[in-house]
């Protein structure tokens, strides 16, 4: 165990080291007092050097690796611990070189890097944006916002399209609720466009036209006009998807309008019947499968060996006789009445 000895050996000279420095202040302090304190201070004296001299000879223990250094630190508190800083190899620093433009251009993008934001806004904005799309607008505040931008009495195809009746006629409560649910957020698409499209009003009524400024609202306005769109669509496909089948082309082929399915929906719903009226009487009549005969069964007079199915036999018991004679034809059947004619023989002797 070197390292526990070498770890004992240092406590132990640490705390010798304490002692000798409190000798030493002890000394320091009688320099200045009596002659009559002469002899104990050679006799402290003579003690020092003992204590010195077995500290030297500790030292030449070759176990102690470090105590030439423990006694020239000058923080003492430290001497307990072994020093380890020796055996710490220190790292080389590598850096790596820096890459020119043209590498960096044939590497290409870092791929980790997955989304790229732009321009930073006003701090004060982005707060209240944040919060918006986070947390919501409250009911009222959203009412109040329907209710302050209406709809432009020349651009009504920008509200949400209304359910046809015939439509939604068909269709079940969690398919009508879905579509409710979509188009009132499909109106609040609706409320925004009326307000950029009033702000656009203003920037072209403006002597001096901020062309910068128009073509960013302009552009906010072309996405939300996209939204509102594909928005439609999905509604239109979520429908369809539970109508028949014969009705899912016609009804896509109609054009999106005030309503979902077009103005004119009824008119279609006509054609499609007609349409597949005539499909099906142009249809070529398709012969049916002739019936698959049994080959294990054999039909009376085909072959010579043909036989005639019997009823199965049924066990003997006390009504076997009675269903033997049932099942005799009827001339074979004894009578009746001739059992009753005959008389009893008389057996009696006289």
């Amino acid at each position: 165990m070197p390292k526990r000895k070498s770890r004992d050996n240092l406590e132990y000279l640490s705390k010798k080291i304490r002692k000798l420095e409190r000798k030493i202040r002890r000394k320091t302090r009688g320099l200045s007092s009596s002659s009559s304190e002469e002899p104990p201070r050679e006799r402290e004296d003579e003690n020092l050097e003992e204590e010195l001299s077995v500290i030297d000879v500790e030292q030449s223990d070759p176990t102690i690796e470090t105590s030439q250094q423990l006694i020239e630190s000058n923080d003492i508190m430290s001497l307990g611990e072994p020093s380890t800083s020796a055996s710490i190899a220190v790292a080389p620093d590598v850096t790596e070189p820096t890459l020119d433009k043209d590498i960096m251009d044939i590497l290409g993008c870092d791929p980790t890097i997955d989304t790229k934001y732009g321009k930073d806004i006003n701090s004060d904005l982005a707060i209240r944006l944040q919060h918006y799309s986070t947390v919501g607008i409250t009911k009222e505040g959203r009412k109040d916002l329907c209710e302050k931008y209406l709809i432009p009495s020349n651009c009504k195809l920008i509200d949400a399209p209304l359910l046809n009746a015939e439509i939604k006629a068909a269709l079940t409560d969690i398919v009508a609720k879905r579509d409710k649910y979509i188009e009132n957020r499909q109106k609040q698409l609706a409320t925004t466009l009326s307000c950029l499209s009033e702000a656009l009003s203003l920037l072209f009524s403006a002597s001096t036209k901020d062309t910068k400024l128009i073509k960013l609202i302009m552009d906010a306005t072309r996405n939300l006009c996209d939204c509102q769109y594909n928005d439609s669509v999905t509604r239109r496909n979520f429908i369809l998807s539970t109508l028949k089948k014969d009705m899912k082309e016609q009804l896509q082929n109609t054009k999106l309008s005030n309503f979902l399915f077009g103005d004119n929906l009824l008119e279609t719903i006509k054609a499609a019947k007609a349409i597949n009226r005539s499909g099906a009487d142009l249809k070529a009549s398709v012969p049916l499968p002739k019936p698959i005969q049994n080959k294990n069964k054999q039909i009376s007079g085909s072959s010579k060996n043909w036989k005639a199915s019997f009823p199965p036999k049924k066990p003997p018991g006390p009504g076997a006789s009675k269903t033997k004679e049932s099942a005799l034809p009827p001339r074979s059947r004894p009578s009746t009445s001739y059992k009753q004619s005959q008389p009893r023989p008389n057996n009696t002797r006289r």
